[in-house]
């Protein structure tokens, strides 16, 4: 239960902090027990809501306010496997040309535009997700405060 409590508070005091390092535990606790929920929540609002309500507009703001450490926490992860958190950004550029793509493809490339679609945003749980859940570095790397 320490272990949990630590991990929340430094995920959530450390939220505009893109130096150092966060290891496994600090970064997956809060995500299951506080981001997952609120996304599949969320979601679930999105498909059963046909007028958005207070509770719509409460359950958005709080999937917006838990994006900001959410991304902090991805780059001190990437951090602390001595990966720069810069390439993070590859996976938001690489989502963003493919809906690009699907949506140019409306124009010219009527059967094929799904595929750029779902390729950028399996970039995510395919490569992203896994590079999160290995173990960080022993030793000191470039990324030690």
């Amino acid at each position: 239960m320490q272990v949990i409590r630590t991990a929340s508070k430094n995920f959530f005091s450390k939220c505009f902090v893109y130096k150092g390092r966060c290891s496994r535990p600090e970064f997956w606790w809060p995500v299951f027990i506080f981001i997952v929920p609120i996304y599949t929540a969320v979601s679930m609002l999105d498909i059963s809501a046909e007028t958005p309500t207070l509770i719509y507009a409460v359950a958005r703001i709080s999937q917006v306010v838990l994006f900001v450490p959410l991304i902090s926490a991805i780059v001190r992860r990437l951090h602390d496997l001595d990966i720069s958190g810069w390439w993070f950004l590859t996976g938001i550029g690489v989502a963003t040309l493919s809906v690009g793509l699907a949506l140019g493809g409306i124009i010219w490339l009527e059967e094929k535009r799904y595929f750029y679609f779902f390729y950028g945003f399996l970039f995510v749980p395919l490569i992203l997700v896994p590079v999160l859940c290995f173990k960080g570095t022993d030793r000191s790397n470039r990324f030690d405060i």
